[in-house]
């Protein structure tokens, strides 16, 4: 069992985007971009939205989990973190 409580991609993706926070893109090693909005989707505008990278915590069966200090991280970079309480209780049902 690892050492900290972490979490499946599908989990965060699914309770994040219910404060507001998005995947902005997806890359081959596991690491994720996350924004307070989405990209635009016209050609030449720019993004002015916050965003961060974050790397997975371990794989398991092959897929990136995200450790309770990456989701903290994610909140306090993007200007989220009024939801911290509320989300650590969603996000129990998708830990470990």
């Amino acid at each position: 069992m690892p050492l900290r409580a972490n979490y499946s991609l599908d989990g965060l993706k699914k309770e994040l985007a219910s404060i507001g926070v998005v995947v902005l893109e997806e890359f081959p090693d596991g690491q994720v971009r996350w924004g307070d909005r989405p990209m635009p989707t016209k050609s030449g505008e720019k993004f002015k939205g916050r965003s961060v990278m974050t790397a997975p915590y371990i794989f398991r069966d092959h897929l990136p989990r995200f450790d309770i200090f990456t989701v903290r991280n994610i909140l306090e970079r993007l200007n989220k973190m009024e939801h911290w309480e509320p989300l650590q209780k969603k996000l129990h049902d998708y830990m470990y």
